[in-house]
């Protein structure tokens, strides 16, 4: 995954990155559903748990973090690279790297899928995103057995 983020190009101009604490505290703008439900049975793939609103160029818009299958969204990345008990630290390392991370835009121009990345204290975190319907795809961090260091993404 990060030769894929590595190979989308160049950084964006983006908002001053937040400080430990202020990342520590950055919940999503606004939470649908709550992320365990998304491990439920009835779950719907299409279910958002969570939105975040980008306000600065590029990218701005919102996106969504939705419940996911195998392939996307929270089951995908959770499969790849567990949450374990750190929802909290999950959620707010993805909204923290949406909100104020440099992006880069799909390579070719015009590909339907572009990169955020935020240098956290501790880790550095890895959104990937798809450009048209802004649903995240997916999201690790360098750091973690698994590449899932979520607290070391806020500054834990």
């Amino acid at each position: 995954m990060l030769a894929a983020v590595m190979a989308v190009g160049g950084c964006a101009t983006t908002p001053t990155t937040p400080t430990a604490t202020v990342a520590a505290s950055i919940v999503g703008s606004h939470q649908n559903l709550p992320i365990q439900d998304c491990f439920k049975k009835a779950a719907r793939a299409d279910a958002i748990a969570e939105t975040n609103e980008r306000t600065v160029q590029p990218a701005p818009g919102n996106y969504n973090l939705r419940c996911g299958d195998g392939i996307t969204g929270i089951i995908h990345i959770n499969n790849d690279h567990p949450m374990q008990t750190n929802t909290d630290d999950f959620l707010r390392c993805v909204a923290v790297t949406i909100l104020y991370g440099d992006t880069t835009a799909g390579n070719p121009p015009g590909t339907t899928v572009f990169a955020a990345f935020y240098e956290g204290v501790n880790a550095t975190s890895y959104v990937l995103v798809d450009d048209r319907s802004h649903d995240v795809l997916t999201a690790y961090t360098n750091k973690g057995t698994q590449g899932n260091d979520w607290p070391g993404c806020v500054g834990k």
